[in-house]
C-alpha cells in the first residue's frame, strides 16, 4: 500500500511539471501588482527572450501563453482572461479600447516576417489601451511603455 501511494505522488510531480503554470506580474496599477496565472507564461519569460526584436518576443509570449493559434488567429476567451486581469477601475478604461485592437490580431498572416512587424499594430494598441494608472514596464506581454507615452489613448482621442 505504501509503494501505491509513493507513486501516485510521483506521478503527480511529474504531471504538475510537465504542466508548468506560472504566476507573472503583467502590470501595476495605482501601485497594486496585477499577476494572471497561466499555463506558459514561464518559458516565454525564458524562450521569448531568445527572438530578434520586441515585437517577436511579444509574439512568442503570447503564442506560449495560448493567446494566439498556431496558425496566428487571437484566442478570444484568453484576450478576454487577461484583460480581465486588470483591476475593476483600470477596466473600465481597458475594455472599450482593448476590444478596438481585436480586428488587428485576427488579420495575422499565417507566417509572419522576420521582425513580426505584422503583430506590432496589435501589440502596440493593446497596450497603448492600457489606462496610465498602470504600469508595464515588468510585463513580457506587453510594449515597453517609453516607446509609447505619446501615443497613450488617455491624452490622444480614439476614434470610434
Amino acid at each position: 500500500m505504501r509503494t501505491h501511494a509513493w507513486t501516485w505522488i510521483l506521478y503527480i510531480i511529474v504531471f504538475s511539471s510537465c504542466i508548468s503554470i506560472g504566476l507573472a506580474q503583467i502590470a501595476k496599477c495605482d501601485s497594486r501588482e496585477v499577476s494572471i496565472s497561466i499555463r506558459g507564461l514561464e518559458e516565454a519569460s525564458t524562450e521569448c527572450a531568445e527572438e530578434p526584436g520586441q515585437a517577436c518576443q511579444l509574439f512568442c509570449a503570447w503564442q506560449k501563453i495560448g493567446n494566439f493559434s498556431p496558425l496566428n488567429k487571437l484566442n478570444m476567451q484568453k484576450y478576454m482572461f487577461l484583460i480581465r486581469a486588470f483591476p475593476p477601475q483600470a477596466r473600465v478604461f481597458f475594455v472599450p479600447h482593448a476590444m478596438k485592437c481585436m480586428t488587428l490580431g485576427s488579420i495575422l498572416p499565417r507566417n509572419l516576417d522576420p521582425t513580426c512587424s505584422e503583430f506590432e499594430p496589435f501589440i502596440k494598441c493593446v497596450t497603448t489601451a492600457i489606462p496610465k494608472s498602470c504600469s508595464v514596464e515588468s510585463s513580457i506581454i506587453f510594449w515597453k511603455e517609453q516607446l509609447l507615452e505619446s501615443s497613450n489613448p488617455q491624452t490622444t482621442p480614439v476614434s470610434d
